[in-house]
């Protein structure tokens, strides 16, 4: 049987997909735990915003490092 290149790009965009929800539902719970229950509006807004996985993962690892939701904000927020 031939394979779909339709069909695979279909299911690479959908294994994408869950890997991007699954970061952002594993940082805003780090976030929630650590830092801040609810998480800040503006905080949520752009984790759920975020296409970058790698990003998200980066982000992860400064609420592993830090209890401060201020060095939070200045990691998904940097100065221009």
């Amino acid at each position: 049987m031939k394979e779909s290149q339709v069909i695979n790009g279909w299911m690479r965009e959908g294994e994408r997909k869950g890997e991007l929800r699954q970061a952002r539902e594993i940082l805003l719970r780090g976030l929630r735990g650590k830092m801040s229950d609810p998480v800040p509006e503006d905080v949520r807004v752009v984790i759920e915003g975020t296409y970058d996985l790698d990003a998200l993962n980066c982000w992860f690892d400064v609420v592993m490092q830090t209890n401060s939701l201020e060095q939070f904000r200045a990691a998904i927020h940097p100065p221009p």
